[in-house]
């Protein structure tokens, strides 16, 4: 848990090279997905999923939006209200209460497009 929250959109590979450096011994995969599932069970965690990839981020911040570069994996956080505005017409044209939300847009960062 101190590892996501000091740092945003982990993968499993690099939570455990951080847990390996902070504390001089090595985790198995295995033990990081448990504790994954078991955050996400607890509604403490959200997976942010690409392509064929997956970060993880503690999920306390207020809600924000990704950006993903499709080259390098990049993601770039981002606050927009006309996303709430949409939220509160879909759930009207729907009848359906939205409870929570992950956008993703996927694109190339300017460092890629170089």
């Amino acid at each position: 848990m101190k590892i996501l929250f000091y740092n945003k959109h982990l993968s499993i590979k690099e939570i455990r090279k951080i847990y390996r450096d902070i504390y001089k011994k090595s985790v198995s995969v295995s033990t990081i997905y448990q504790t994954l599932n078991l955050l996400q069970s607890y509604g403490l965690l959200k997976t942010i999923q690409y392509s064929n990839f997956s970060k993880y981020e503690i999920d306390i911040y207020p809600d924000h939006d990704h950006l993903v570069c499709t080259k390098c994996g990049k993601i770039v956080e981002f606050r927009d209200d006309s996303f709430n505005e949409l939220r509160k017409k879909v759930e009207k044209e729907y009848f359906f209460d939205v409870e929570g939300y992950i956008l993703l847009l996927e694109g190339i960062c300017e460092k890629c497009k170089k």
